[in-house]
């Protein structure tokens, strides 16, 4: 039997979660003697849990939430850890989109974080190295993530958790209207779809482009509701992959089903690239996101590659 030591953090607001609790003891017993469960329900605690795994030197952490816990949870995580090397992440889907794990290519529906956590330890047991995807971190000012966006990514996020619903049905909703408003140039498109304009600067060189949709700056290829437009942001990716649209509305939709199926998206409609430090000077504040979370920030934001995680990915999904 292979030595290891996971901890995992359980998000009880997690909305796809059942609160946090009702998986948790499900997860003890299948680690057995070999980790830990704490179910967190504000940001202190989280920060006490991650300050208690990294005391007892857990070589893997499993977050058991949606996107924004995967966020919030790495904020703790290399807050607490400073300069000591990060344990390995397990991804194990409690939220309600799951974007992040989708886009690392975790397979399992959502509700199959008990499966998920089984195969891993299984593997691990057997002695097994587990597959890996090493992604750096997107550093927002003090903030950590997977996914930076802007504009519209911020707009349709606002929209969406200000339904008071969130769920995909809903998610379906809103970008069918949002699709319909842009091919017709209607008011909803009009005002969730405004373009803003700012200054780019990635590794010190500035783009020629100043008018945006939006900006997108991550370490994973989708950007939410099974979009790829980062298609870059791959294993290995030496810094992270940039993605700034800047075509009208209606041209937007048109690149859609290229996003959604993983093709190329035309030069003259954005910008790719790959940066390890991405400066954004807009004309005014503009809102942006991390990993779905809504901020509101100054005017200029600094976007830089935090550490390298190693996350787990099984090569095989997990029997239900």
């Amino acid at each position: 039997m292979g030595a290891f030591r996971i901890g995992i953090v359980s998000n009880a607001n997690s909305r796809g979660n059942r609160l946090g609790i009702a998986d948790s003891g499900q997860f003890a017993q299948i680690m057995s003697t070999r980790g830990s469960v704490t179910v967190t329900s504000s940001l202190d605690e989280l920060a006490h849990a991650i300050e208690r795994y990294r005391s007892e030197q857990v070589e893997y952490l499993g977050i058991h939430g949606g996107d924004g816990t995967i966020h919030h949870t790495l904020t703790a995580l290399i807050r607490g850890y400073a300069d000591q090397p990060l344990p390995r992440i397990i991804v194990l889907r409690g939220g309600t989109m799951n974007t992040l794990a989708h886009g690392l290519g975790i397979k399992g529906a959502t509700g199959e974080a008990r499966a998920l956590l089984a195969y891993l330890v299984a593997c691990l047991e057997a002695g097994t190295a587990p597959q890996l995807t090493r992604r750096f971190v997107v550093k927002v000012g003090d903030r950590y993530g997977l996914i930076f966006g802007n504009g519209i990514m911020y707009s349709f996020a606002k929209e969406y958790y200000g339904r008071g619903t969130p769920n995909p049905w809903s998610a379906a909703q809103l970008l069918a209207r949002v699709v319909a408003s842009a091919v017709t140039g209607g008011a909803f498109s009009r005002r969730l779809l405004q373009p803003f304009t700012a200054r780019i600067s990635a590794d010190g060189a500035t783009w020629p482009v100043t008018e945006f949709l939006t900006i997108a700056v991550a370490s994973v290829p989708e950007a939410g509701y099974g979009f790829a437009m980062l298609p870059h942001a791959t294993d290995g990716l030496d810094g992270l992959a940039v993605t700034g649209i800047h075509t009208t509305p209606r041209k937007l939709v048109a690149e859609m089903p290229k996003m959604y199926f993983r093709r190329p998206l035309r030069p003259d409609r954005c910008t790719l690239a790959t940066t390890r430090s991405f400066t954004i000077d807009a004309d005014t504040e503009v809102g942006y996101t991390i990993d779905g979370d809504c901020y509101l920030d100054q005017a200029r934001i600094e976007i830089s590659a935090g550490p390298q995680v190693e996350i787990v990915v099984p090569a095989e999904p997990p029997a239900s």
